[in-house]
């Protein structure tokens, strides 16, 4: 049964927002689901929405936050598909790279020129549709830039074993998805070498 999740104890960790995403989902020791609502899924866009400089959609109806979920869940499955090294099951597979798809394709995205006299070009991309399509479009792109880039080979599952959270390892030697779950391991490996 999920715990409720507050707006101010979401699970972020400053990953890029389709790691985001399949972590909004914690079973662990205890289940939270930061999309287990409207206003819980609602108070998870915004902050990922803020964290990317994305303007958030109006808030979600009931349809589109199991929208959103079944997008997470998609996202999820291929995520732990590469960092465990062997694909879901054959439909399991095939369900969330259409779903991955059919998000991806909810919305259209643009590509544009941005280049202020005097200054530097640079692309800029919008997307443009509706509301919480636009959003979904957004993850479901970034999860496939994710799946189909460099990043994919530095995807981690953290190493505190009852953590479930995913992460993109900037540096070799990263192993756990925050300190507190570094923390909780050495912290028990001090009390298994004192005998406590």
């Amino acid at each position: 049964m999920p715990v409720d999740v507050e707006a101010h104890d979401l699970p972020l960790l400053g990953e890029r927002p389709a790691v985001e995403l399949a972590n909004s989902l914690y079973e662990g020791e205890e289940v939270a689901d930061a999309l287990a609502d409207p206003a819980i899924a609602q108070a998870w866009v915004e902050a990922v929405a803020a964290g990317e400089g994305w303007d958030p959609p109006a808030p979600h109806s009931p349809p589109d936050v199991a929208a959103l979920r079944g997008l997470r869940d998609a996202v999820r499955v291929l995520l732990l598909a590469v960092v465990h090294g062997r694909p879901p099951d054959p439909a399991a597979h095939a369900a969330a790279v259409r779903t991955l798809n059919d998000d991806a394709a909810a919305a259209t995205r643009v590509v544009a020129l941005d280049w202020p006299s005097g200054g530097t070009p640079r692309a800029t991309a919008a997307v443009t549709g509706a509301g919480p399509a636009v959003l979904r479009c957004a993850l479901a792109g970034d999860a496939i830039a994710l799946l189909t880039g460099e990043d994919r080979l530095r995807l981690r599952r953290c190493a505190n074993p009852p953590c479930p959270m995913v992460f993109v390892a900037q540096h070799g030697r990263r192993r756990f998805c925050h300190p507190g779950c570094s923390h909780a391991v050495r912290q028990d490996r001090y009390r298994r070498r004192r005998g406590s």
